[in-house]
């Protein structure tokens, strides 16, 4: 169960960069659907992603949260999904948090008047992102 609502998964279709959202919209609590298409940098930053075979893990820079308009990061992962008529598509998993739950529990303070987060997967590649 998740006890933060503004921490959530989305799925999204890698050719419409839509989706479903664990958590519904702000403005209607039957409305889980979220669209990035219309989001230009983040839309430009997943394509890419996708188009790297080495990267199997993305960290966003900061976006707009399709589902509360809160500004966010997203932990992207490549995955497959499969259609109702059984045809496999490309897709992403994010994991999206909101920058403040980040600093709030940045254990540098507020010595450092920018911020940079960096992943280090099995392989050994190194994901920076500058998120402050």
């Amino acid at each position: 169960m998740n006890s933060d609502d503004n921490v959530m998964a989305q799925v999204l279709l890698a050719e419409t960069m839509q989706g479903i959202s664990t958590v519904s919209s702000s403005k209607s609590p039957d409305d889980y659907v979220v669209k990035y298409d219309g989001y230009y940098a983040i839309n430009k930053e997943l394509s890419a992603f996708l188009q790297e075979e080495k990267n199997q893990v993305c960290i966003t820079s900061s976006l707009t949260n399709y589902i509360n308009a809160v500004q966010s990061i997203a932990f992207a992962a490549k995955i497959q999904l499969t259609d109702p008529a059984g045809h496999v598509k490309d897709g992403i998993l994010l994991r999206v948090e909101p920058l403040e739950i980040l600093s709030e529990n940045w254990s540098f303070g507020g010595a450092y008047g920018t911020a940079q987060l960096s992943m280090i997967t099995r392989d050994g590649t190194i994901f920076s992102r500058q998120i402050c």
